[in-house]
């Protein structure tokens, strides 16, 4: 009964054993560096032109609008802006939660927020200025997603 008992601790704490060795080995897998093509989160558009209104260091990416769409986009991204921007809510403003579900319904009525943060690289932008550039690096995908170089870029219309 005694040999019965030792054999099946031995068998299970060899098995508990074999359990560890084997997640060990596959953590040290995770670890080891990717290659820029294995990894999944950057984007890879380097030499494209992209074209949308600047705001503050970003980029929102999106066809020109008229002159209405204008007026009423650079109102909720003001809004939107001096949320993200500005320091944390610590105590609540009576209806700002109000006024972030406004602008949020706004953007998801526009088609949502596609942006970029980017190095300016000289050029004097000012908040809504449409702007194109070509991208010259790949693109980290973050939120915002983030450009490290660009090329060539020219202020199509002036806020």
């Amino acid at each position: 009964m005694k040999k019965m008992i030792f054999w099946s601790l031995l068998g299970v704490v060899f098995v508990i054993t074999l359990f560890f060795h084997e997640q060990s080995i596959s953590e040290k897998r995770e670890v080891e560096p990717k290659a820029a093509e294995d990894i999944e989160d950057v984007e890879e558009i380097e030499g494209t032109r992209f074209s949308g209104y600047y705001y503050h260091g970003y980029l929102d990416r999106r066809e020109k609008g008229d002159i209405e769409f204008d007026r009423e986009y650079f109102y909720y991204m003001n809004r939107y802006f001096k949320d993200y921007l500005g320091p944390g809510r610590l105590v609540s403003k009576g209806n700002n939660d109000e006024e972030t579900e406004d602008y949020l319904a706004y953007f998801e009525s526009i088609g949502g927020l596609e942006l970029y943060s980017f190095p300016r690289g000289g050029v004097d932008l000012n908040n809504g200025d449409y702007i194109t550039f070509i991208v010259k690096s790949l693109i980290l995908e973050s939120d915002p997603a983030q450009i490290q170089k660009v090329e060539d870029i020219e202020v199509l219309y002036e806020f």
